[in-house]
């Protein structure tokens, strides 16, 4: 059996990491560094100067060390296994919440607690997320769902400018405002099993439990007045201001990519 490393050694590893880490304006990245939180001696001596901090894969068990940013705007949590951000501390700054590739399966939980916590957003990604469904995330996008997603991610968050890294319409929040409240039908208990995609029932088949079902029932019979906007023909935005060289991995959309390369997927 393989033999932990002992703790002399793992100090030493995470110091050699830290060395590494050296923030670019106003830009901190760690970045692909199994860290497990923000290094207190990190935070504390660079947290006042940041204003984007990029923890995508870094293992991320702990928020604590996020109170010393107290002028942090973009926040990638991007790869990081994480199911909700209940223990994330009130960033009254943020603006930009880039969460893709993690394991929220309660949409209306996870919103509550980004709204509660970031009063401020405005531009918010949740690609590849089981309670998300994507034009990415399988093989035959099912494009009901997908609007219905992004019809009540606008309801709950009207202030929203982007969501999943493409512009929100007029005609979505016009939507939004009088459909919102039918697109979910209940919050989600579990995911589906067998790997379906937790959001979507299978064609001719029963629902898979999830929140948005491809056949709407009575209580969704209100999205049938009439199309709502097909995201597929949304104009994409990138976001101002936001730095570096874009990286894909997950669509063409996401925050995130600016710091993934394509061997790391």
């Amino acid at each position: 059996m393989e033999n932990p490393m002992a703790p002399e050694a793992e100090e030493d590893e995470m110091a050699e990491m830290l060395k590494s880490v050296k923030r670019d304006g106003a830009e901190l990245s760690l970045a692909y560094r199994p860290f497990g939180s923000v290094p207190e001696s990190l935070a504390l001596a660079e947290g006042r100067y940041v204003t984007t901090l990029n923890l995508t894969e870094c293992d991320l068990k702990s928020f604590s060390n996020l109170v010393c940013f107290p002028s942090l705007q973009t926040l990638v949590l991007d790869k990081n296994d994480l199911e909700d951000i209940k223990a994330c501390p009130t960033i009254p700054t943020l603006t930009t919440l880039w969460f893709n590739n993690n394991r929220v399966a309660d949409l209306p939980a996870f919103l509550d607690q980004v709204l509660e916590r970031f009063p401020l957003i405005s531009d918010l990604s949740m690609m590849r997320n089981p309670a998300c469904p994507g034009l990415m995330d399988i093989k035959r996008p099912d494009m009901e769902a997908c609007r219905m997603y992004r019809t009540y991610v606008v309801f709950r968050a009207p202030q929203l400018v982007t969501v999943d890294g493409v512009d929100v319409t007029e005609g979505e929040r016009r939507d939004a405002a009088l459909r919102g409240q039918f697109t979910v039908k209940r919050r989600p208990q579990e995911a589906a099993a067998g790997g379906a995609h937790p959001m979507l029932a299978e064609p001719g088949g029963k629902s898979s439990g999830g929140i948005f079902d491809r056949k709407p029932k009575a209580v969704l019979d209100p999205l049938a007045v009439r199309p709502l906007v097909n995201v597929a023909s949304l104009p994409s935005r990138k976001p101002v201001g936001v730095y570096g060289r874009e990286r894909r991995y997950d669509g063409a959309h996401s925050e995130g990519n600016r710091f993934i390369m394509d061997d790391h997927l």
